[in-house]
């Protein structure tokens, strides 16, 4: 269904406005057809450097910021060094190394859509692209939860010694 509230909704919405003229008698316009699609074709043009215009600073805009890309190695580094955790993804259990070897894999891949480290977590340590399957942490005990809710907490616990060294004033170190 095509929007009719002004001449210019009728130009964007309709790709034969001004190209016929039953159109033009219908809308009450006498012209050059001509003309029209060459206004049609201006006002797209128009439109879509309007567009690149907005999207270009968002899109520099949306790259990581350093402290948080810090906040994710410093996240990966953890899991790689807990070998006393076993890493369960799609059914099939992971030692730490190729956990954390899997994290970097899909960071490289969403690195475009990550902004925070929070996002990291959601896009490429909560569950399997493949079959939606949530990922899992088993200690030692046995024990097992959500690889997504072990990781905010770990990285709920880096934050936190993070602005616990700035407060100190000297350089972060790892929490574990």
């Amino acid at each position: 269904m095509r929007c009719m509230c002004c001449a210019l909704c009728a130009t964007l919405c309709d790709p034969d406005f001004g190209t016929s003229p039953m159109y033009a008698r219908n809308l009450g316009f006498e012209q050059d057809f001509s003309q029209g699609r060459r206004r049609r074709r201006v006002l797209a043009l128009a439109l879509s450097a309007a567009a690149l215009l907005v999207a270009g600073p968002l899109h520099a805009a949306a790259s990581i910021d350093a402290n948080e890309e810090h906040l994710i190695e410093e996240l990966i580094g953890e899991v790689e060094g807990m070998h006393d955790l076993t890493f369960i993804r799609n059914g099939m259990s992971y030692d730490s190394a190729k956990a954390a070897s899997h994290m970097r894999d899909k960071f490289a891949y969403f690195r475009d859509d990550i902004h925070t480290a929070d996002d990291f977590i959601r896009l490429c340590a909560t569950r399997s692209e493949m079959t939606g399957l949530h990922y899992k942490v088993k200690d030692a005990s046995g024990v097992t939860q959500d690889a997504a809710e072990f990781l905010y907490l770990k990285l709920a616990k880096l934050r936190s010694a993070q602005k616990e060294q700035q407060l100190q004033g000297k350089p972060a170190a790892s929490a574990k």
